[in-house]
């Protein structure tokens, strides 16, 4: 619960890391998929209403907000990444992934679009096989 509470902080200091100490977008991913295994009920916590049956304001945040939380600051860090020049060793399998993830597309999503052009135009595959890739990209709204 604290560490979820705390990821905001740690992706913002993450992303002002000098370039040596960067997290990669594979530690990234790893970072996220962590987040996403954590179990969204609350089994077992304190209380959600007082004993008038209002809102408990002492109760913690819910798992599920904690975690959604946790999930949009590794994207922004991700994001921030891709900024910086860490997709130019992106591949296919990290690519559907990253477009999982809800990124800050006014940060990356043109250094996205540059990764993506070059995995397109290098691939060995069908053109069809970034057919998901597109349909993420187009589910995750007009700045994508």
């Amino acid at each position: 619960r604290k560490l979820l509470g705390t990821m905001g902080a740690l992706c913002e200091a993450a992303a002002g890391a000098v370039p040596s100490e960067l997290a990669s977008l594979a530690e990234v991913l790893s970072l996220r998929r962590a987040i996403m295994r954590t179990p969204v009920e609350d089994a077992g916590e304190e209380q959600k209403t007082d004993k008038d049956g209002g809102a408990n304001k002492d109760a913690p945040p819910a798992f599920a907000d904690l975690r959604t939380s946790a999930a949009a600051a590794v994207g922004k860090l991700a994001s921030a990444r891709l900024a910086g020049g860490a997709g130019s060793k992106l591949q296919a399998d990290m690519l559907s992934e990253l477009l999982d993830m809800p990124l800050d597309w006014s940060v990356c999503g043109e250094q996205l679009l540059e990764v993506s052009k070059r995995m397109l135009a290098e691939t060995k595959e069908p053109v069809g096989s970034f057919a998901e890739h597109l349909a993420k990209a187009a589910a995750a709204g007009a700045e994508a």
